[in-house]
Protein backbone atom coordinates (compact mmCIF):
# COMPACT_ATOMS: atom_id res chain seq x y z
CA UNK A 1 0.00 0.00 0.00
CA UNK A 2 1.42 3.34 -1.32
CA UNK A 3 1.95 6.15 1.14
CA UNK A 4 -0.51 8.73 1.37
CA UNK A 5 0.91 12.26 -0.17
CA UNK A 6 1.16 14.47 2.43
CA UNK A 7 -0.74 17.88 1.91
CA UNK A 8 1.28 20.76 1.22
CA UNK A 9 1.31 24.09 3.76
CA UNK A 10 -0.82 26.13 1.81
CA UNK A 11 -4.04 23.51 1.69
CA UNK A 12 -3.56 22.54 5.66
CA UNK A 13 -4.17 26.00 6.10
CA UNK A 14 -7.13 26.72 3.56
CA UNK A 15 -8.90 24.31 5.35
CA UNK A 16 -8.75 26.30 8.84
CA UNK A 17 -10.92 28.34 10.15
CA UNK A 18 -10.06 31.68 10.93
CA UNK A 19 -9.60 31.62 14.47
CA UNK A 20 -7.87 28.88 14.08
CA UNK A 21 -5.27 30.77 11.86
CA UNK A 22 -5.14 34.01 14.09
CA UNK A 23 -4.61 31.20 17.27
CA UNK A 24 -1.91 29.67 15.36
CA UNK A 25 0.13 32.70 14.56
CA UNK A 26 -0.86 33.93 17.83
CA UNK A 27 1.48 31.08 19.28
CA UNK A 28 4.40 31.35 16.35
CA UNK A 29 4.94 34.84 17.91
CA UNK A 30 4.96 33.45 21.34
CA UNK A 31 8.22 31.04 20.21
CA UNK A 32 9.39 34.09 18.35
CA UNK A 33 8.74 37.58 19.03
CA UNK A 34 10.91 38.73 16.18
CA UNK A 35 8.18 37.67 13.32
CA UNK A 36 4.94 39.74 15.06
CA UNK A 37 6.87 42.73 12.99
CA UNK A 38 6.63 40.41 10.02
CA UNK A 39 3.20 39.34 10.41
CA UNK A 40 1.97 43.30 10.99
CA UNK A 41 3.53 43.92 7.44
CA UNK A 42 2.05 41.09 5.90
CA UNK A 43 -1.55 42.05 6.86
CA UNK A 44 -1.34 46.03 6.28
CA UNK A 45 -3.53 46.71 3.56
CA UNK A 46 -3.22 48.07 0.17
CA UNK A 47 -1.43 51.37 0.09
CA UNK A 48 -4.98 52.85 -1.42
CA UNK A 49 -6.78 52.28 1.91
CA UNK A 50 -4.37 53.10 4.20
CA UNK A 51 -4.96 55.63 6.52
CA UNK A 52 -1.84 57.43 8.54
CA UNK A 53 -2.88 56.59 12.18
CA UNK A 54 0.91 57.15 14.39
CA UNK A 55 -1.01 56.13 17.15
CA UNK A 56 -0.32 52.23 17.12
CA UNK A 57 3.35 52.66 16.50
CA UNK A 58 3.41 54.89 19.61
CA UNK A 59 1.81 52.80 21.76
CA UNK A 60 5.01 50.04 20.65
CA UNK A 61 7.03 52.77 21.42
CA UNK A 62 6.10 54.11 24.81
CA UNK A 63 6.43 50.53 25.95
CA UNK A 64 10.54 50.59 25.02
CA UNK A 65 10.27 53.63 27.25
CA UNK A 66 7.98 52.01 29.90
CA UNK A 67 9.71 48.86 30.48
CA UNK A 68 13.13 50.41 30.51
CA UNK A 69 14.50 52.88 33.22
CA UNK A 70 16.57 56.06 31.92
CA UNK A 71 19.92 55.76 31.72
CA UNK A 72 22.90 53.83 30.63
CA UNK A 73 22.23 50.97 32.03
CA UNK A 74 19.24 50.36 29.90
CA UNK A 75 20.00 52.76 26.80
CA UNK A 76 21.58 50.15 24.72
CA UNK A 77 18.35 48.10 25.00
CA UNK A 78 16.32 50.66 24.02
CA UNK A 79 18.25 51.53 21.24
CA UNK A 80 18.02 47.67 20.07
CA UNK A 81 14.21 48.22 20.30
CA UNK A 82 13.75 51.45 18.85
CA UNK A 83 15.89 50.31 16.19
CA UNK A 84 13.72 47.25 15.02
CA UNK A 85 10.58 49.31 15.00
CA UNK A 86 12.55 51.82 12.72
CA UNK A 87 13.56 48.85 10.54
CA UNK A 88 9.87 47.61 10.45
CA UNK A 89 9.15 51.39 9.25
CA UNK A 90 11.65 51.14 6.63
CA UNK A 91 10.00 47.78 5.29
CA UNK A 92 6.76 48.91 4.99
CA UNK A 93 8.36 51.50 2.91
CA UNK A 94 10.23 49.99 0.66
CA UNK A 95 7.34 47.41 0.31
CA UNK A 96 5.26 50.37 -1.77
CA UNK A 97 3.18 51.12 1.75
CA UNK A 98 4.24 54.82 1.97
CA UNK A 99 1.61 55.77 4.60
CA UNK A 100 1.92 53.01 6.58
CA UNK A 101 5.58 53.68 6.44
CA UNK A 102 4.76 57.48 7.72
CA UNK A 103 2.68 56.26 10.46
CA UNK A 104 5.41 54.26 11.87
CA UNK A 105 8.26 56.46 11.16
CA UNK A 106 5.73 59.25 12.80
CA UNK A 107 5.15 57.23 15.86
CA UNK A 108 8.34 56.51 16.48
CA UNK A 109 9.62 59.98 16.46
CA UNK A 110 6.07 61.56 19.20
CA UNK A 111 7.87 59.04 21.53
CA UNK A 112 11.17 59.81 21.37
CA UNK A 113 10.06 63.69 21.60
CA UNK A 114 7.97 62.57 24.90
CA UNK A 115 11.29 61.10 26.50
CA UNK A 116 13.99 63.23 25.33
CA UNK A 117 14.93 64.05 28.07
CA UNK A 118 16.17 60.55 28.59
CA UNK A 119 19.26 61.36 26.31
CA UNK A 120 21.40 62.31 29.04
CA UNK A 121 23.31 59.24 29.36
CA UNK A 122 22.05 58.09 25.91
CA UNK A 123 21.11 60.02 22.48
CA UNK A 124 17.81 58.98 21.28
CA UNK A 125 17.59 62.11 18.70
CA UNK A 126 19.25 60.57 15.79
CA UNK A 127 16.23 58.28 15.58
CA UNK A 128 14.26 61.08 15.62
CA UNK A 129 15.68 62.66 13.09
CA UNK A 130 16.09 59.22 11.20
CA UNK A 131 11.98 58.57 11.04
CA UNK A 132 11.91 62.18 10.23
CA UNK A 133 14.05 62.02 7.09
CA UNK A 134 11.78 58.30 6.40
CA UNK A 135 8.87 60.62 6.76
CA UNK A 136 9.70 63.14 4.29
CA UNK A 137 10.30 60.52 2.04
CA UNK A 138 6.73 59.20 2.44
CA UNK A 139 5.12 62.64 2.04
CA UNK A 140 6.74 62.62 -1.36
CA UNK A 141 5.78 59.05 -2.48
CA UNK A 142 1.92 59.49 -1.17
CA UNK A 143 -0.27 60.69 -3.38
CA UNK A 144 -3.64 62.06 -1.45
CA UNK A 145 -3.18 65.33 -0.32
CA UNK A 146 -5.09 65.08 3.02
CA UNK A 147 -2.99 62.19 4.00
CA UNK A 148 0.48 64.54 3.59
CA UNK A 149 -1.06 67.31 5.44
CA UNK A 150 -1.76 65.13 8.14
CA UNK A 151 1.93 63.56 8.30
CA UNK A 152 3.05 67.26 7.67
CA UNK A 153 1.87 67.99 11.31
CA UNK A 154 3.73 65.81 12.87
CA UNK A 155 6.77 68.05 12.30
CA UNK A 156 4.81 71.06 13.52
CA UNK A 157 4.24 68.87 16.56
CA UNK A 158 7.99 68.54 17.06
CA UNK A 159 8.55 71.88 16.53
CA UNK A 160 6.22 73.00 19.05
CA UNK A 161 7.40 70.48 22.01
CA UNK A 162 10.78 71.64 21.68
CA UNK A 163 9.79 75.26 21.45
CA UNK A 164 7.53 75.12 24.63
CA UNK A 165 9.90 72.30 26.31
CA UNK A 166 12.93 74.87 26.43
CA UNK A 167 14.96 73.87 23.04
CA UNK A 168 16.46 70.31 23.03
CA UNK A 169 17.48 71.26 19.42
CA UNK A 170 15.26 69.74 17.72
CA UNK A 171 13.22 72.94 16.43
CA UNK A 172 15.59 73.20 13.86
CA UNK A 173 15.54 69.71 11.97
CA UNK A 174 11.01 69.76 12.07
CA UNK A 175 10.76 73.44 11.79
CA UNK A 176 12.71 73.50 8.42
CA UNK A 177 10.34 71.05 6.93
CA UNK A 178 7.30 72.37 8.45
CA UNK A 179 8.43 75.83 7.01
CA UNK A 180 8.89 74.43 3.51
CA UNK A 181 6.24 72.52 2.79
CA UNK A 182 3.06 74.00 4.86
CA UNK A 183 0.90 76.49 2.81
CA UNK A 184 0.01 79.59 4.74
CA UNK A 185 -3.46 78.77 5.73
CA UNK A 186 -1.62 75.39 7.54
CA UNK A 187 0.66 78.07 8.94
CA UNK A 188 -1.38 79.95 9.96
CA UNK A 189 -3.66 77.29 12.13
CA UNK A 190 -0.33 76.08 13.56
CA UNK A 191 0.53 79.16 14.90
CA UNK A 192 -2.74 80.18 16.24
CA UNK A 193 -2.77 77.19 18.43
CA UNK A 194 0.82 77.51 19.40
CA UNK A 195 -0.19 81.17 20.90
CA UNK A 196 -2.56 79.58 22.50
CA UNK A 197 0.00 76.98 24.11
CA UNK A 198 2.49 79.69 24.53
CA UNK A 199 -0.06 81.59 26.63
CA UNK A 200 2.37 81.69 29.19
CA UNK A 201 4.94 83.75 28.48
CA UNK A 202 4.95 87.61 28.31
CA UNK A 203 6.23 89.53 25.22
CA UNK A 204 9.13 91.16 27.35
CA UNK A 205 10.36 87.70 28.67
CA UNK A 206 10.60 85.34 25.60
CA UNK A 207 14.45 85.68 24.77
CA UNK A 208 14.89 85.26 28.70
CA UNK A 209 13.24 81.70 28.74
CA UNK A 210 13.55 80.04 25.27
CA UNK A 211 17.44 79.22 25.99
CA UNK A 212 18.64 83.19 25.59
CA UNK A 213 17.80 83.05 21.73
CA UNK A 214 14.21 83.96 21.23
CA UNK A 215 13.33 81.09 19.53
CA UNK A 216 9.82 81.58 19.58
CA UNK A 217 10.05 85.19 18.11
CA UNK A 218 12.67 83.80 15.41
CA UNK A 219 10.33 80.76 14.64
CA UNK A 220 6.91 82.58 14.61
CA UNK A 221 8.88 85.16 12.06
CA UNK A 222 9.86 82.70 9.98
CA UNK A 223 6.30 80.91 9.85
CA UNK A 224 4.44 83.89 9.00
CA UNK A 225 6.31 86.54 7.84
CA UNK A 226 5.73 90.40 8.00
CA UNK A 227 3.62 89.42 11.12
CA UNK A 228 4.75 90.74 14.95
CA UNK A 229 5.39 88.07 17.16
CA UNK A 230 4.70 89.71 20.53
CA UNK A 231 1.12 90.93 19.19
CA UNK A 232 0.66 87.23 18.46
CA UNK A 233 1.65 86.30 22.36
CA UNK A 234 -1.43 85.68 24.79
CA UNK A 235 -0.77 87.81 28.39
CA UNK A 236 0.42 85.51 31.29
CA UNK A 237 -2.95 85.95 32.89
CA UNK A 238 -5.51 84.21 30.18
CA UNK A 239 -3.10 81.69 29.95
CA UNK A 240 -1.66 80.56 32.86
CA UNK A 241 -4.92 78.66 34.27
CA UNK A 242 -5.24 76.54 31.52
CA UNK A 243 -1.99 75.23 31.89
CA UNK A 244 -2.67 74.39 35.69
CA UNK A 245 -5.67 72.65 34.05
CA UNK A 246 -3.68 70.65 31.83
CA UNK A 247 -1.83 69.42 34.27
CA UNK A 248 -4.80 68.40 36.80
CA UNK A 249 -6.17 66.30 33.55
CA UNK A 250 -3.21 64.45 32.86
CA UNK A 251 -2.97 63.94 37.02
CA UNK A 252 -6.82 62.67 36.50
CA UNK A 253 -6.15 59.81 34.43
CA UNK A 254 -4.32 58.40 37.05
CA UNK A 255 -1.30 56.35 34.81
CA UNK A 256 2.62 56.79 34.50
CA UNK A 257 2.06 58.11 30.75
CA UNK A 258 -0.27 60.78 31.81
CA UNK A 259 2.13 61.69 35.35
CA UNK A 260 5.19 62.36 32.57
CA UNK A 261 2.93 64.35 30.28
CA UNK A 262 1.52 66.40 33.49
CA UNK A 263 5.59 67.28 34.58
CA UNK A 264 5.81 68.59 30.47
CA UNK A 265 3.44 70.87 31.36
CA UNK A 266 4.64 72.01 34.48
CA UNK A 267 7.62 72.65 32.88
CA UNK A 268 5.20 75.29 30.93
CA UNK A 269 3.77 76.39 33.78
CA UNK A 270 7.36 77.11 35.62
CA UNK A 271 8.06 79.61 32.94
CA UNK A 272 4.90 81.35 33.24
CA UNK A 273 5.65 82.05 36.88
CA UNK A 274 9.09 82.91 36.18
CA UNK A 275 7.99 85.52 33.15
CA UNK A 276 5.54 86.85 36.48
CA UNK A 277 8.99 87.07 38.48
CA UNK A 278 7.25 85.25 40.82
CA UNK A 279 9.42 81.74 40.87
CA UNK A 280 8.87 81.00 44.07
CA UNK A 281 4.79 80.67 43.65
CA UNK A 282 5.59 78.14 41.13
CA UNK A 283 7.58 76.40 44.26
CA UNK A 284 4.87 76.82 46.20
CA UNK A 285 2.73 75.29 43.68
CA UNK A 286 4.05 72.38 43.09
CA UNK A 287 4.25 71.72 46.85
CA UNK A 288 0.54 72.40 46.89
CA UNK A 289 0.51 69.63 44.32
CA UNK A 290 2.27 66.88 46.23
CA UNK A 291 0.19 67.21 49.29
CA UNK A 292 -2.80 67.08 47.43
CA UNK A 293 -1.76 64.01 45.38
CA UNK A 294 0.36 62.50 48.18
CA UNK A 295 -1.06 59.40 47.73
CA UNK A 296 0.08 58.65 44.11
CA UNK A 297 3.75 57.39 44.27
CA UNK A 298 3.75 57.27 40.76
CA UNK A 299 3.33 60.87 40.23
CA UNK A 300 6.14 61.87 43.01
CA UNK A 301 9.11 59.61 41.10
CA UNK A 302 8.06 61.72 37.63
CA UNK A 303 8.18 64.48 39.55
CA UNK A 304 11.72 63.64 40.90
CA UNK A 305 12.68 62.37 37.95
CA UNK A 306 12.62 65.53 36.24
CA UNK A 307 14.04 67.93 39.32
CA UNK A 308 10.21 69.39 40.88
Amino acid sequence: MGRKKRRSLREALEDQNKEALIALIERLVAVDAGLEEIVRISITPPPSKERFDPGPARERADEVFATHEPGWRDSDRILEALGRLETTAGALEESGRPCGAASDYAGLMLSVADHIEWQDECEYEWILESCGEGLERCMDAEERVDEVERMLDIFGEILAFDLMAGGYGLDEFAGSVFVKRASRDHRLRFVQRLCEDFGALQRSEMSDLFYQRGALSRWMTRLLPNVDPAEQIPSLSEALPGLKENVEACIAKRNRASYHEACQWLKRVEAGYKAAGDADGFIVYVAELRARYSKLRSLHAELRRVGF
